[in-house]
């Protein structure tokens, strides 16, 4: 039971995990429970003011990153996908490893560094919502850990008023891998069954069904960086470490990895250090 629930966390097996990593987590954890709280009117909303505050116009979408060159002592210049060049002093990367990966880079990477990406793995995580006609499941912190490939459930709708309300599949490892590579139909079948002990038939309710795999993310492939065992303080020491001009950050060199505050720290850090 207690691997079960854990793995949620971790996205993979806590037989896997870094036991710092996993320690971590338990000892950091709060009795508020902030990860319960949700910004009105959605999250999104914290993406707008951060980009209003930066000014849009700064920000550059759909410039896939094609090579990094830093040959010059004093200048870095990126190529994007679209032709467009940009060039500057320094360069702080937050791209995914996988990602970091695809990117030719001039000079390489050294080898420790290309070591550390090609071992370090990401979490396979899939998330299937339901939308359902009403909230069978009644309560509005419901959510249920099963032994099923459909993994755990809880309510996405959680504190909203609507009639309608949508509860969200979440598997992770093997299971998320199986929901994610089943027809349709067989991914039904295997949600609805786990949700038949505790709600009978359900599919009376169910309007729509979703999903979205971070293992076949195409820049990613997973949802965030699983540090295995004896990797925390090798590993991630490595992926920090400066490249010429360029400072890396992200989810996966932060403290509190695997969550967006924990990015959001180490891109501080990066920008502290230029500073």
């Amino acid at each position: 039971m207690r691997d079960l629930i854990d793995s949620t966390d971790f996205g993979e097996s806590i037989r896997h995990t870094s036991a710092y990593a996993a320690f971590a987590e338990y000892a950091e954890s709060s009795d508020k429970n902030e990860m319960d709280f949700k910004i009105k009117g959605g999250n999104s909303k914290l993406i707008d003011v951060m980009a209003n505050a930066i000014g849009k116009n700064h920000i550059l979408l759909d410039h896939k990153v094609v090579s990094v060159n830093q040959q010059q002592k004093n200048n870095i210049s990126v190529q994007c996908v679209n032709g467009i060049k940009l060039e500057g002093d320094y360069l702080i990367c937050t791209l995914p490893t996988k990602a970091m990966y695809d990117v030719i880079w001039s000079p390489g990477l050294p080898k420790e560094t290309i070591e550390a990406i090609q071992s370090l793995q990401y979490s396979r995580i899939g998330k299937f919502p339901l939308v359902f006609s009403e909230k069978i499941w009644e309560r509005e912190d419901f959510d249920m850990i099963t032994d099923t490939p459909a993994h755990y459930f809880y309510h996405g709708t959680k504190n909203q008023s609507s009639k309608t309300g949508i509860l969200m599949c979440y598997a992770t490892g093997d299971k998320a891998d199986v929901l994610s590579a089943v027809s349709q139909k067989q991914r039904l079948d295997i949600i609805t069954d786990a949700l038949h002990p505790a709600f009978g038939d359900v599919r009376k309710y169910l309007k729509e069904d979703l999903l979205y795999y971070w293992g076949r993310d195409e820049f990613s492939y997973g949802a965030y960086a699983f540090y295995g065992k004896n990797q925390w303080f090798d590993v991630m020491a490595t992926l920090k470490k400066p490249f010429r001009n360029t400072l890396f950050a992200g989810e996966h060199l932060a403290d509190w990895q695997g969550f967006m505050e924990g990015a959001v720290n180490s891109g501080e850090d990066a920008a502290q250090h230029l500073l």
